[in-house]
C-alpha cells in the first residue's frame, strides 16, 4: 500500500504597505501550535518565506526601486523513504 508523501504549503502575502499575512488553504495560519494546529513545519515554512519577503523589500530601496506588494509560496513535502526528511 503506497501512500502520498505529506506536503505542506503555505502563502506569505507582503503588501506594498502593511503587515505580513500567511495563509494556508486560503485561511489565516494560527499561531498556536499543536495538534490539529500548526504544526513545527509549518513554522520552518513561515520562517523561510518571510526571510524571503522581507529580504525582497530590503532590496528595492538599495536597486532605487519603490516597494511593491509580493506573494511568496512556500511548500515543504516529507521524503517518501527513510531517513525522515524535507
Amino acid at each position: 500500500m503506497s501512500t502520498a508523501p505529506k506536503q505542506w504549503t503555505l502563502k506569505v502575502i507582503s503588501p506594498a504597505s502593511g503587515p505580513l499575512q500567511v495563509l494556508r488553504d486560503g485561511a489565516p495560519l494560527t499561531a498556536e501550535i499543536g495538534p490539529g494546529l500548526t504544526t513545527p513545519v509549518e513554522v520552518l515554512l513561515v520562517s523561510i518565506g518571510t526571510c524571503f519577503a522581507l529580504s525582497c523589500h530590503m532590496a528595492f530601496p538599495l536597486r532605487g526601486q519603490q516597494r511593491v506588494g509580493l506573494e511568496v509560496t512556500v511548500t515543504g513535502r516529507k521524503a517518501s523513504q527513510l531517513p525522515s526528511r524535507l
